[in-house]
């Protein structure tokens, strides 16, 4: 073979090489071109799940706060028709205990009941049950002084007997709340919590007024049982949110101070929210935060597991 045609032999065969070269690199970036579009693809209808999950569980929490709203909402317009019924039923008492010159009892209430209610009314003017006195509650509640011994020994049983009224009223609506927070997200659990709490408190307004001030200035006995109260109430909410699977990666003692802290801060701020109006938005917007930031901690798991000695909120 002559040196021309090894030449044009080689020169086929390096043609050859370059064009199966340029074929194999434009298929490797074809290649790559199209896993690039379909990870492209792929983030966008990641992307697009997602606004449609978030768009679910904005929708999920809007029905889960209208639900909480309207169940407050009746709750207070019940407490309202309690109170019109117990004017009505005062009124008409007063009236009888004037011509008759004795007080009388109305029927639907018995003289415990009126006593607790005179007292807490009298409390709700910035006093204390300490500066209250035992006539001056009969005197309100319309009764024999006599008959405030039939029922309590003293003051301090009657603030007590009190505490202990809004407690057995308040455990079963947090209950219910917390049951109905088992169905949606940690966010959600944190505004039906605060909006059930502070719905409660605005319908019960003087108990709670008068909780607030007896458990920083009462007796001991009192800021005992209100503490005692607290406790039960956290208590609870521990045990429904454990029982429940709300927060499954807290465990048991963390979950307990959790909620000891929160029905601290919510009781604290009770009174706040029912003497401030103009703060309810700002006050209810901040619990909800303090909530969801006290449980992500908790599930963060950023102190290691210690031991919590039984001890009454602080």
């Amino acid at each position: 073979m002559s040196e021309n045609d090894e030449a044009a032999s080689r020169l086929g065969e390096r043609k050859a090489e370059i064009r199966a070269e340029l074929a194999a690199r434009a298929k490797a970036a074809e290649e790559r071109r199209l896993e690039k579009l379909a990870h492209a693809q792929a983030r966008e209808e990641a992307k697009a799940e997602a606004r449609e999950q978030a768009k679910q569980e904005a929708a999920e929490r809007a029905k889960a706060r209208a639900q909480a709203s309207a169940e407050a909402k009746a709750a207070e317009q019940t407490k309202a028709r309690d109170r019109a019924e117990e004017a009505r039923a005062r009124a008409e008492a007063k009236a009888r205990s004037r011509s008759n010159a004795q007080p009388v009892e109305p029927p639907d209430l018995t003289g415990r009941q009126r006593l607790i209610d005179a007292a807490t009314r009298l409390h709700a003017e910035k006093r204390s049950f300490a500066s209250l006195g035992i006539r001056e509650i009969a005197r309100e509640a319309n009764l024999n002084p006599n008959t405030f011994y039939r029922h309590f020994e003293s003051l301090d049983d009657l603030a007590v007997a009190a505490a202990l009224q809004v407690g057995d009223r308040l455990r079963p609506m947090l209950r219910q709340i917390q049951r109905l927070a088992s169905r949606v997200d940690p966010v959600t659990v944190a505004a039906l919590e605060v909006s059930a709490f502070y719905a409660f408190a605005l319908a019960n307004p003087d108990a709670f007024v008068v909780g607030v001030r007896e458990y920083h200035g009462g007796s001991p006995r009192v800021r005992e049982s209100i503490a005692g109260l607290l406790g039960d109430v956290s208590n609870e909410m521990r045990d429904d949110i454990a029982g429940l699977g709300i927060f499954p990666s807290i465990s048991r003692e963390d979950l307990e101070i959790a909620c000891k802290q929160i029905v601290v801060h919510l009781f604290h701020l009770s009174q706040d929210y029912i003497e401030q109006p103009e703060q309810r938005e700002y006050i209810t917007e901040s619990s909800e935060r303090m909530i969801v930031w006290m449980f992500a901690g908790a599930a963060l798991g950023a102190f290691p597991p210690t031991p919590v000695r039984d001890r009454r909120p602080e």
